[in-house]
């Protein structure tokens, strides 16, 4: 039989026992029940604690010399037993000072700040997120009033935005509207007709004699209306009911591109507008339509024609016309 020692080489990395070898190890087994010498037990009898501890703390405990004690403070700063220190305890050093009041004013980066603010740590990191050279915001109208100090940035009113929501048609290019006749006002920029109304549907039915020859090449007794003017070969022309509503909703200067084909042109007595007996119907007032009856008057012409002229222009006459109302203007 053999020891472990050789035992354990038998078996060894890339060794091949033999059959001998494992007889050896085999019979070798009866060294479990082998006993231990009197100086072996006599040494564990003395480890009566049988403390163990990893090699880590045996390495450790090698260093450590016999007799070594856990290092113990005396004093501090010549204070014992339980000792309180401030920095008045504690002289200064030669790199690390104290600051006192006397080195700050002798500073003359300190000195300099005259203001000597000092600020927390959260308007530290405020500060440290503004860019240099950030202003307060502005308000709403400042921001307003340098936007529109800009050219091409002028904002709508809300009367300019309410005018152009009233606005039709077709925005074609600017449009001169000073040659557009103003909304007809009855006995103010268009004379009534024996006190009627020329504007508005209907008929205006004017009987009797008087001094028209004829009105649109009709002769007697003639009823004309609207519809019997026609301005399809005129410069100017009639508005209609819609176009007239479109004209009464704008105010201010067009300075849009409106469709204006369907407006009416400023009316011009006996251009686009007929006169009756020889009198404009435009402006205000009335024109007074008699009628001339002279049954019951023997001898009595009836008036047939108004006429009205100079105090020159009648002297002018050879034969005055006893049918001819004169009116002299300069009397």
């Amino acid at each position: 039989m053999s020891d472990r020692t050789t035992l354990k080489s038998y078996f060894e990395t890339g060794d091949t026992p033999t059959q001998a070898e494992f007889a050896d190890l085999i019979d070798s087994a009866a060294l479990t029940t082998e006993t231990i010498t009197t100086a072996q037990a006599s040494e564990i009898t003395a480890n009566t604690a049988k403390n163990s501890y990893p090699s880590a703390d045996a390495t450790k405990l090698a260093g450590i010399e016999v007799g070594a004690e856990v290092n113990a403070v005396d004093s501090v700063n010549g204070q014992t037993n339980v000792v309180s220190l401030d920095t008045d305890d504690i002289s200064e050093g030669t790199t690390n000072e104290y600051y006192t009041e006397a080195k700050v004013s002798a500073n003359t980066d300190v000195v300099a700040n005259t203001a000597k603010n000092s600020y927390p740590s959260a308007d530290a990191t405020k500060l440290s997120g503004i860019e240099a050279g950030a202003e307060v915001n502005d308000t709403a109208s400042e921001i307003k009033t340098k936007y529109e100090s800009n050219a091409n940035t002028n904002a709508f009113t809300d009367s300019e935005k309410t005018n152009l929501g009233n606005q039709s048609g077709t925005n074609t290019g600017d449009q001169d509207l000073s040659g557009l006749q103003d909304t007809l006002v009855s006995g103010t920029n268009i004379k009534t007709v024996n006190s009627q109304s020329l504007l508005g549907s209907g008929n205006i039915v004017i009987s009797g004699g008087g001094a028209v020859d004829s009105v649109n090449g009709e002769v007697g007794v003639v009823v004309i209306d609207a519809d019997d003017i026609s301005d399809a070969t005129t410069a100017n022309k009639f508005v209609s009911a819609s176009e007239k509503t479109i004209i009464s909703n704008t105010s201010g200067t067009n300075t849009g591109d409106q469709d204006l084909s369907g407006l009416q042109a400023t009316l011009v007595s006996g251009t686009n507008i007929k006169t009756i007996n020889n009198s404009s119907i435009l402006g205000s007032g009335n024109i007074g339509v008699v009628q001339s009856n002279t049954s019951g008057v023997g001898g009595a012409d009836p008036i047939t024609n108004l006429m009205s002229l100079t105090q020159a222009e009648y002297n002018a006459i050879v034969t005055p016309n006893s049918s001819t109302f004169y009116v002299i203007t300069d009397a």
